[in-house]
């Protein structure tokens, strides 16, 4: 108690000076602010400008370092699209040309097709209905495609009259692998019967990509 009273009785006597307030150590190291401390064994020194130093074996000071703040997480880029091709290139995707018969030549209708103004097939009714590639004849962008359906007849009177009996010719995007041609996206068919005996004349606008 007495260490304790001269203590205090040394803090009493010193006089208010007008500079910064004296400040408070543990082995050399501030420990301004700090509450709530017990020191054992220890030696307290205060020097002529009131300021405390605390001498205690077995104590060291440390400081928590504030957390790093986290970098904000920068939004995700979106997967770069391909360029669409310009109009006027070589189309990216292909185009096929498919005829389907309900039986082969029974409306014994021929179809040429053009591209563009540009005669490029001829399905004969009682020829192959061999797939056909269009896409080297297309441009991107809008492509007119004409077909044109005349009837032939192979004898004197229609092989049938039975409107049941039908050519049709589908165009549209699709695939080819291993011999086989997929359309995977139909884009117009022209459709003929056994029972028609007039030429039509029907066009598209193929919208090429």
């Amino acid at each position: 108690m007495r260490a304790l009273a001269a203590i205090a009785a040394a803090l009493a006597l010193a006089p208010a000076g007008a500079g910064a307030a004296p400040s408070v150590s543990l082995n050399g190291v501030s420990i301004e602010g700090a509450v709530n401390q017990r020191f054992d064994n220890a030696t307290v020194v205060i020097d002529a400008q009131g300021n405390v130093n605390i001498l205690a074996r077995g104590y060291t000071v440390s400081r928590a370092e504030p957390e790093p703040r986290a970098a904000p997480a920068l939004p995700a880029r979106p997967p770069m699209a391909a360029p669409e091709p310009r109009p006027g290139e070589k189309p990216q995707r292909r185009y096929f040309l498919v005829a389907q018969q309900t039986t082969p030549g029974i409306t014994e209708y021929d179809v040429a097709v053009f591209v563009n103004g540009r005669w490029v097939r001829e399905l004969r009714a009682d020829g192959d209905a061999e797939p056909f590639e269009l896409t080297r004849f297309l441009l991107t962008g809008p492509n007119k495609v004409t077909m044109v359906a005349t009837k032939h007849l192979a004898g004197s009177a229609p092989r049938s009259t039975s409107r049941d009996q039908t050519l049709k010719v589908i165009v549209g995007e699709g695939s080819a692998g291993g011999g086989t041609v997929y359309v995977d996206a139909p884009l117009f068919t022209m459709t003929r019967n056994a029972a028609e005996t007039g030429t039509f004349t029907e066009e598209y606008t193929l919208v090429a990509r």
